[in-house]
Formats: C-alpha cells, sequence, structure tokens
C-alpha cells in the first residue's frame, strides 16, 4: 500500500531513487517525525527501531559512498543527518 502512496515522492522499487532521494527518507523516517509529525511516513510509525535503525545505516553508508570503515550498528555519529 505505501509503495503507490509514495511513487509520486519516490518510487521506492527503485534502489537509484531511493538513493537520490536519502535525505528526505532520513526526515521521514526520524523517530523524532515519526513520533509528531504528520508528515512522517506512515508505516515508519510501527517500524520497529531496529528496523529503523537498519535503514539509518544504510542512509549512512549511501551517504558516504559505502566508504564506511569498521563499519558496525554505532556508526552514525551523534546528531549527524544527511545534508
Amino acid at each position: 500500500m505505501i509503495f503507490s502512496v509514495m511513487l509520486k515522492y519516490v518510487n521506492l522499487g527503485s534502489q537509484s531513487a531511493v538513493e537520490e532521494n536519502f535525505a528526505s527518507i532520513w526526515s521521514a523516517i526520524s523517530a523524532e517525525s515519526a513520533e509528531a509529525s504528520t508528515y512522517a511516513m506512515p508505516i515508519t510509525r510501527d517500524m520497529s527501531a531496529g528496523k529503523r535503525l537498519a535503514l539509518q545505516l544504510w542512509i549512512y553508508l549511501v551517504a558516504n559512498n559505502y566508504d564506511v570503515p569498521d563499519f558496525n550498528v554505532n556508526s552514525i555519529p551523534a546528531g549527524w543527518s544527511p545534508s
């Protein structure tokens, strides 16, 4: 269901489209946004913390051109967000 709704914003079935829009997706899935904003992607309100972290880690990798030495679940610096 979310794919058809999101298609006018970003094609979630296209890796390149998602990679090109990672900053917007980051904003939509942030914990703060998921809890307080009407702009949050509805599916993320039900997304577990672990799944949200996995998506945020992937976005962090994309933002850094997959060049993150010693990558692990704590790789995202506190307060980091894509620009």
